[in-house]
């Protein structure tokens, strides 16, 4: 292809890793979705059917996607620099290692469909059997995508759905098709501008034509968002929030010398914040992930603490250890705790999806910075999601940490539907890198997904106050030491499509993939067909 012999002609395979890089500039904390448009097309015309191999092929998906999750995830490594001295050897992993594996979920199928098309001998010399073979490719892309977050433990961060958060109105689209479904349209509508190069003199003219799906795609959502978006926030009456966030070093947080002064200065501040509300009205107070370095379950006199400053109506919540006793030793969780003023409602939430290596180690149930931080061999993860019960306080979806990344699975369908998501947690591990600013964004779209709004406590930060539509009413800054006050928006009058339908949304996307990929190989079988024409 004369594209790649002048753009590309000296080493593609490090344009290919280039290009996949340059990907991370769409997600927070820059935010340049558009960069899609340039860097997709350009990874699909490094991929000539009719002139590499399915290794070659597989190998440059795999450069690709490798160098998208190598700048866009390096943050992860960050959190071994707490214990640096014992977890040293854990950074090429980190860094290099996780990457090296992510990029094999698009790679693979990659290398499959290059095998069986260069066996039925399909060639791209029609501008259709070219743009059906640019479509099935992006399908392609997405279906790794979709593996890697539902496979295994799943890890679906950084879809390139996210990259929209800067645009509120496109974002509602998540609203009908979810993440998954936007990313999609990501992959799908810059396939057509890989065509562009085979034009040459009717370049002006065929190029409206081909960014017709971009616009006619994106341009209908961001109108039908921008409709979306006339509804006006509503919040419960009487009800206060007061989100304490003391941005705590992850050097000084787990220092058993230093833990009775950090939980002193978390109550301090819900008393100064408590003092400033009228004692008739009803308070919730957030303390984030892990605030409490003691398992609260073991300790009355920590619930007390908590609760002194407080009116029998209010609420605390706060993240804790939990620890239960047993035969082998005991085992540890990482709960959310919800108090009532008086003590006379508990409440608890254990997470139910562990981070790996973080929290567990797969297959060997050892504990890695857990193990560290004095939590035992490692941590028990709950049964599953669910619907806390609230008194005076409409009822809640408590998500910790990473649960909240995953698209469909922040609400218990069996049961009662909540009225709001909490998420508390503790990204100070990451300091001031993308990571915190990428896991905000991400728990904004499940806000838009469910309708529900989003309350979102962080030790350091991004705590916020979200709408059912995905509105920041307030947020604080990365490592600002305050207490948000904000009130609860209240949740939309009726059910997304999403919220209903995931499951449902994710079959037909995957049935859209499957079939371009099935068109694709038929038409290799049938090539002796009638030509299609652009």
């Amino acid at each position: 292809m004369p594209f790649l012999h002048t753009a590309f002609r000296s080493s593609p395979n490090l344009a290919a890793l280039i290009l996949g890089a340059l990907t991370a500039l769409a997600f927070a904390p820059i935010g340049a979705f558009p960069i899609f448009w340039l860097c997709l097309p350009l990874l699909y015309r490094l991929l000539p059917l009719d002139h590499i191999s399915a290794f070659t092929a597989a190998k440059r998906v795999w450069l690709f996607s490798f160098g998208g999750h190598l700048s866009g995830l390096y943050w992860i490594s960050a959190a071994l620099f707490t214990d640096l001295q014992t977890y040293w050897w854990g950074l090429p992993f980190s860094f290099m290692g996780l990457p090296f594996i992510l990029a094999f979920f698009p790679a693979l199928p990659a290398y499959l469909f290059f095998k069986i098309l260069k066996k039925q001998d399909f060639t791209c010399q029609t501008t259709g059997a070219a743009c059906l073979y640019y479509i099935s490719l992006s399908s392609l892309l997405w279906l790794g995508d979709y593996a890697r977050s539902t496979l295994f433990t799943g890890f679906p961060w950084n879809l390139p759905g996210y990259s929209l958060y800067t645009s509120l109105p496109l974002s509602q689209g998540a609203s009908l098709i979810g993440v998954y479904g936007l990313s999609y349209l990501i992959y799908l509508c810059p396939a057509f501008l890989a065509l562009l190069p085979d034009f040459k003199a009717r370049l002006l003219q065929k190029a409206p034509l081909l960014l017709l799906p971009t616009f006619s795609c994106f341009g209908g959502l961001f109108l039908w968002g921008e409709n979306r978006l006339q509804t006006p926030t509503e919040f419960y009456p009487n009800l206060d929030v007061q989100i304490v966030q003391q941005s705590i070093p992850q050097t000084e947080k787990w220092d058993s010398q230093l833990r009775e002064r950090n939980l002193q200065a978390q109550i301090n501040a819900l008393q100064e914040a408590r003092a400033e509300t009228p004692a008739t009205r009803t308070v919730l107070s957030i303390l984030p992930e892990t605030a409490i370095t003691w398992p609260l379950n073991r300790f009355e006199s920590l619930q007390k603490q908590l609760t002194r400053y407080s009116e029998p109506q209010d609420l605390i919540i706060a993240g804790s250890l939990g620890y239960f006793p047993n035969e082998a030793g005991g085992d540890v969780t990482n709960s959310v705790y919800f108090l009532s003023g008086d003590l006379s409602f508990q409440a608890r939430y254990d997470k139910s999806h562990l981070v790996p290596f973080g929290e567990y180690t797969p297959f060997f149930g050892g504990s890695g910075l857990a193990q560290t931080l004095g939590m035992g061999s490692g941590m028990t993860a709950g049964p599953d999601r669910r619907t806390v019960n609230l008194p005076n306080i409409p009822s809640v979806s408590p998500l910790i940490c990473y649960e909240v990344i995953f698209p469909s699975q922040v609400v218990n369908q069996t049961h009662e539907a909540p009225k709001w998501l909490l998420n508390i947690t503790n990204d100070g591990w990451y300091g001031k890198s993308a990571g915190p600013y990428q896991h905000f964004h991400i728990a904004q779209f499940r806000a838009i997904e469910e309708g529900l709004p989003l309350i979102r406590s962080g030790n350091n930060g991004i705590s916020a106050s979200i709408d059912s539509f995905g509105r920041v009413i307030k947020e604080t800054e990365l490592n600002q030491i305050t207490v948000l006050k904000t009130l609860l928006p209240k949740e939309i009058t009726s059910k997304t499509v999403y919220s209903q339908k995931a499951n449902l949304i994710h079959v037909v996307l995957f049935a859209i993939t499957i079939t371009a990929i099935f068109l694709c190989l038929l038409s290799s079988i049938t090539k002796k067909s009638k030509k299609f024409h652009f």
